[in-house]
């Protein structure tokens, strides 16, 4: 219904004041000399430039309880799931970096802790993993997987009631976990969506009883 209120004039609007040869560029590969490209788009010349103003301030809805959104699927033969918070900006050799090194160990990979616990011990999921992502104006921490109609809940449970700090601390202490984290590495060079019907609330509770349920970012110090 939306995309069949779109109309010419709201496409050409946004040609207009979204694009200009001052925001643009053009990446060319394969056997040709610059001479040769620079003829053939000769046509370019043409393109009016004028100045725009790409946005990079945006306003986010203010932090609130931690929210749990189900999307209901009839008969569906595995739920998806997806939680995470705002994190950390990006940088270099600062608390982004290293989050990114600590998480090879939460769940990096099929070494990792979420992996050895939903796959391995229980059998819930094919596969579970959390990653880092961040700009310079933001950042995000997610953990996602596809695991079992019957075992939603107690999979939701598992990964929402993960502690950070003993994650942090087991890294730290041990020698396998730096290896690991670094063999990836140089190998690879709260909100919660839940497809499907059990409801959430139980390992909701469960989690807030233990005191593990938090969306304060999971941050990394040395």
């Amino acid at each position: 219904k939306t995309i069949k209120k779109i109309k010419m004039k709201h496409i050409q609007s946004f040609y207009s004041e979204n694009y200009s040869p001052s925001v643009s560029s053009i990446t060319i590969v394969g056997d040709i000399s610059e001479k040769e490209i620079l003829k053939k788009l000769s046509f370019l010349n043409k393109w009016e430039s004028r100045n725009i103003e790409i946005p990079t301030k945006f306003s986010f809805p203010t932090d609130a309880e931690t929210q749990i959104y189900l999307v209901d699927k009839p008969g569906a033969t595995q739920s998806v799931i997806f939680m995470g918070h705002k994190s950390n900006k990006f940088d270099v050799d600062g608390v982004y970096f290293k989050s990114k090194i600590m998480n090879y160990s939460l769940g990096g990979g099929a070494s990792a802790r979420l992996f050895l616990n939903l796959r391995e011990d229980k059998g819930y999921t094919y596969g579970v993993y959390s990653f880092f992502n961040g700009n310079k104006e933001r950042g995000s921490f997610t953990i996602f997987s596809s695991v079992k109609t019957s075992a939603t809940s107690v999979s939701s449970s598992g990964i929402a009631c993960v502690n950070a700090d003993d994650v942090v601390k087991s890294y730290k202490s041990s020698s396998n976990s730096s290896s690991n984290s670094g063999a990836a590495i140089m190998d690879s060079l709260f909100q919660c969506i839940i497809v499907v019907q059990p409801t959430t609330q139980v390992f909701r509770n469960s989690c807030k009883k233990q005191g593990k349920f938090s969306r304060d970012p999971i941050r990394v110090t040395h």
